[in-house]
């Protein structure tokens, strides 16, 4: 168990800074969106980018048209866009992905260019404009992906070039981190909603 000490408001480093969220409108950007918004983190803007207004509509209503937040119509494979969102953000949490494991399977271009080229402009993006701390969320299919999973193929060299791009950025503050995300109940894509579906027919 971790001491008192280390459990605490100072500690959370995007205290009162201005946050950025890729992928703000999927199940985990929707989440980190309600979570950061709280008071006792008062943060005082919250950037988000995505790709559907109908997404982003939805999402102003979930959270109460917040005045701190900003989003973006965007992809993150136009790098210049990025650069335009991210102007003046400290802290910044990249979630923006093709996750589902049989859409990557049948769209490997769209797996690669978003996952992949996406994820690289994020990271070049946030040194051009200094933001301090990038937190790239990957998935435990990227532990060691097996022959035909090219989600995870693409989550593992997005992990690597993350680690790498320290390297690119030492003569910068901005630092980068991976965290991998598993499964999540009810997430987008997971089986769950389907059975909730399915309850009323009677067959699983």
């Amino acid at each position: 168990m971790l001491p008192d000490n280390l459990v605490s408001m100072q500690n959370i480093f995007w205290r009162g800074a201005s946050v950025a969220i890729t992928g703000i409108t999927g199940s985990l950007g929707t989440a980190l969106s309600k979570e950061l918004l709280k008071p006792e983190y008062n943060i005082s803007r919250l950037v988000g980018i995505s790709r559907k207004w109908q997404d982003q509509d939805r999402l102003r209503h979930e959270l109460d048209n917040d005045s701190r937040l900003r989003l973006f119509i965007g992809d993150i494979r136009d790098i210049d866009r990025l650069r335009l969102a991210f102007d003046g953000v400290e802290y910044l949490f990249h979630a923006a992905a093709l996750k589902d494991v049989k859409s990557c399977w049948y769209n490997p271009v769209e797996a690669l260019t978003i996952n992949g080229i996406g994820t690289v402009n994020v990271l070049q993006a946030s040194r051009d404009t200094g933001i301090k701390r990038v937190i790239v969320i990957s998935s435990d299919k990227g532990v060691a992906p097996a022959s035909g999973n090219l989600y995870g193929a693409t989550k593992a060299v997005c992990e690597s070039i993350t680690v790498s791009y320290n390297n690119y950025s030492a003569s910068r503050k901005t630092r980068y981190a991976v965290c991998r995300y598993g499964n999540v109940a009810s997430s987008s894509g997971s089986v769950i909603p389907v059975f909730f579906c399915q309850k009323d027919s009677g067959k699983l």
